[in-house]
């Protein structure tokens, strides 16, 4: 599971709501990381997805807090990337300027490869893990939800 300390943190408290998810930005905008590299998105846990794809923007109009542009494999949020990851925990959403995130590597990637597991199938099992570790260069740079799904 995906933990990362970010600060500081956005309540919901309630549904989100197109003002509760502009509060990211302007939270973040507070913490004088003012400088936008273009790398600003989101990730959400997968109920924070759902639950956003059916959440209005504004009642008398059909566009939602999470949208899934045709012609994008990702999602968007308020005109900024979005994706969502079973890595974080159940409610979980971190808005942030990507560029300062960190990712170190060891060991690169391990490959294996089962041809026995699904024989009778006539088909191969491939497992690969990647071992690295994130953090952040300014803790600053992200904010973080727990409850944004959770009602």
């Amino acid at each position: 599971m995906l933990t990362m300390p970010c600060s500081p943190n956005v309540v919901f408290g309630g549904p989100a709501s197109w003002p509760t998810v502009l509060q990211f930005e302007a939270t973040l905008d507070d913490g004088a990381q003012a400088h936008n590299d273009g790398t600003y998105g989101w990730v959400a846990a997968g109920d924070v997805h759902t639950k956003w794809m059916q959440a209005a923007n504004v009642a008398t109009y059909p566009e939602f807090l999470w949208s899934q542009p045709d012609t994008e494999i990702d999602g968007r949020v308020a005109g900024r990337k979005a994706v969502n990851s079973s890595q974080l925990p159940s409610g979980k959403v971190i808005f942030g300027r990507w560029s300062d995130a960190l990712i170190g590597t060891w060991a690169g990637f391990e490959i294996l490869v089962n041809p026995y597991l699904r024989a009778t199938q006539a088909e191969y099992v491939i497992n690969l893990n990647f071992f690295c570790a994130v953090a952040f260069k300014y803790s600053s740079a992200f904010i973080t939800s727990s409850d944004s799904a959770s009602q």
